[in-house]
């Protein structure tokens, strides 16, 4: 049991909450006369050029992508006190002390 509360007490110690969201953007990549098939459509983030965001158009032209627009880190939580309340005694023990 106490190894149970020492788990629970580390779990709540090490949460980290991390928020993401996605931005869906689709479009249409033809010619007066015709759809393009399978062009390479990508997105390059300004602020980190390492990133881009790639995708093919379909046999209509269509694309779609998905951009991860943020990701926020949240720091742990720590409590600043913590109590043990009385232990109980084992309901399945013969005697107790």
């Amino acid at each position: 049991m106490k190894t149970g509360k020492i788990f629970y007490l580390a779990l709540i110690l090490f949460i980290t909450t991390i928020n993401s969201q996605t931005i869906n953007v689709s479009g249409n990549i033809s010619t007066p006369d015709s759809v393009v098939k399978n062009a390479l459509i990508t997105f390059i983030d300004d602020s980190d050029t390492s990133k881009s965001y790639t995708s093919l158009t379909d046999s209509n032209g269509n694309y779609n992508i998905g951009l991860v627009t943020s990701i926020g880190e949240y720091e742990t939580e720590i409590p600043e006190d913590f109590q043990l309340g009385q232990n109980y005694p084992n309901p399945f023990a013969n005697e107790t002390v």
